[in-house]
């Protein structure tokens, strides 16, 4: 049914623009889910959501993960395949339209891919654009509380370094996280990705107010759980990693995406980090800098690096604001 459904289906990401092929899955208009491939062909880093998702499994906390799985299609069935890809023409600044075969576009090698369940609820970047809080999605006081806070654990602990507002979904009365393809940093600090220096940690829950709201005794507890849980769980994830279908997803990952023992490393520090200094816990922001203590440090770098990065650009949008609000400040106050 899925390939059916996949041999009507057009990209609708530029092809430039991101490391997979994301293709929308639909059924009398209704989007059913997104069958993704790495533009690398095998070394796709869909491969990273479903592990991730498995992850989410092994460690008892699927309910806060969208639902993802391995797909393998073969060239003779590739070639049967042919979609609308979208490109950017930077020259021309308009989006180029044309037609390919998937055979073409994965270079007619056997691709191995994920497709992820389509969610249906409100997003937090949409929240926010409509000035809506956290109550809004989650009326629930208790249930909202637990649930931004393990959340945010989660992240943390699995060293998710690009949870932004477009992936937090609010489905019904439950947070689900989407697209999880930046995770298992291998640092409790900042990790270089790419030619950038990123934080290895960056989740747009941060952004709510909740983040700075006092925790109650019993959220505490609760973290403690959700932390002992964790320990309990890690000493088996070297077999989690070793089982055959995991190691196939593993296999698939970029070079230099996947190192067991530094993953498992930063997970460890994170943990000892938050038990030692429990105590200290009184919101969210605690728990972000305990598990991280130069956050702010390296938040720091990674802002001066991308403003260096993009410096034209910016220097123009900082220039045009300028002159706005001194063009406004004239037509409100006058020359003087």
């Amino acid at each position: 049914k899925v390939m059916n459904l996949f041999s009507e289906g057009k990209e609708f990401r530029s092809k430039g623009d991101t490391a997979n092929h994301v293709f929308p899955l639909q059924l009398n208009n209704e989007t059913l889910g997104y069958l993704k491939f790495g533009s690398e062909g095998e070394e796709g880093v869909s491969a990273m959501e479903t592990l991730m998702y498995y992850l989410s499994i092994f460690f008892d906390i699927s309910d806060y993960f969208t639902e993802t799985n391995i797909m393998k299609i073969t060239p003779r069935k590739l070639n049967r395949l042919s979609v609308t890809l979208k490109e950017d023409d930077k020259d021309k600044k308009i989006i180029v339209k044309r037609r390919d075969s998937m055979s073409s576009i994965l270079q007619n090698k056997p691709a191995n891919g994920s497709f992820q369940t389509a969610l249906k609820g409100k997003t937090l970047k949409s929240v926010i654009n409509d000035n809506l809080t956290l109550s809004s999605v989650l009326p629930d006081d208790v249930s909202r509380m637990i649930q931004f806070v393990c959340t945010l654990f989660y992240t943390i602990i699995l060293g998710m370094f690009d949870v932004n507002a477009g992936n937090i979904i609010f489905e019904g009365s439950q947070i689900k996280l989407f697209d999880n393809s930046r995770s298992l940093a291998h640092s409790s600090e900042f990790i270089i990705w790419g030619s950038n220096l990123q934080v290895a940690f960056r989740c747009a829950l941060l952004e709510l107010e909740e983040t700075y709201r006092g925790l109650s005794k019993e959220i505490i507890t609760i973290l403690e759980n959700e932390i002992a849980r964790f320990k309990k769980k890690l000493p088996n994830i070297k077999s989690f990693f070793k089982r055959k279908e995991i190691n196939d997803l593993i296999i698939q990952l970029p070079k230099g995406w996947f190192y067991e023992d530094a993953i498992i490393a930063a997970i460890e520090e994170k943990l000892s980090r938050i038990s030692e200094k429990i105590n200290k816990i009184k919101t969210c922001e605690d728990l972000v800098h305990i598990t991280f203590p130069h956050y702010r440090f390296f938040t720091m770098l990674y802002i001066i690096n991308e403003y260096l990065i993009n410096k034209s650009v910016i220097d123009k949008v900082i220039i045009n604001l300028n002159t706005k609000v001194s063009n406004l400040y004239k037509n409100t106050h006058g020359t003087k």
